[in-house]
């Protein structure tokens, strides 16, 4: 849902968006997620209305004039359906002309959560010798990159991607990787988030791991 929309704000909008997660796997298959995003506030109209062709196409009702991810009330609905989301902290708020969220979450059961859509294209499964984290930011890269407007909203977007896992990372796209830690930074002074695949990929070590299969026989 959050990613989904922060997709269709970057196709629309002009002003700044900027984006922060930070995602903690535990050992014992659980996760700490902490969401922060923002945006100008004149940038809202716009927001509304890349939510409307949305959910046109989805053939949904609009239910609130408030963009879902500047919506406390259909954000605490989203994750409230999850048993195993623990919602530590959400507020919105306005400061100096942005509109800002933040959410802290604490999961029991992350790979179950995903699957059933916590976090739209976001995964947690086992590939061989290692658990395989995925999260995507869902546009469409080809047609950005052949409309000037859209590549230049896209260049402005910041977005910051840290993912710890409880065992040695083996394999990752990111930018920066130290032992557990994976780093993604996008900003319009340095790595350009219109040059990127908007894909973000961990593969860590599943020799002393086994929380998923665990969980999974159970």
């Amino acid at each position: 849902m959050i990613r989904l929309l922060i997709a269709a704000a970057l196709i629309f909008l002009s002003g700044c968006v900027h984006l922060d997660e930070y995602i903690q796997l535990n050992g014992d298959g659980s996760a700490k997620i902490v969401l922060r995003y923002s945006m100008p506030l004149k940038a809202m109209t716009l927001l509304q209305d890349s939510e409307v062709v949305l959910q046109g196409l989805n053939k949904q009702q609009k239910a609130s004039d408030m963009p879902r991810i500047f919506n406390e009330k259909k954000l605490r609905e989203h994750f409230k359906k999850f048993e195993s989301v623990n919602v530590i902290s959400l507020r919105v708020n306005n400061d100096n002309n942005r509109i800002n969220a933040y959410i802290n979450l604490q999961i029991s059961d992350l790979q179950q959560a995903l699957r059933k859509g916590l976090l739209p294209y976001t995964s947690l499964e086992k590939e061989d010798k290692n658990y395989v984290f995925a999260a995507l930011y869902p546009y469409n890269i080809s047609k950005l990159k052949q409309n000037p407007d859209m590549l230049q909203a896209a260049s402005k977007i910041k977005v910051s991607f840290k993912v710890k896992t409880p065992s040695l990372i083996n394999e990752t796209n990111a930018h920066k990787n130290i032992a557990n830690l994976a780093e993604w930074h996008y900003s319009a002074d340095d790595k350009s988030f219109a040059e990127s695949d908007g894909r973000f990929v961990v593969k860590f070590d599943a020799s002393k791991l086994s929380f998923l299969d665990k969980k999974e026989e159970d």
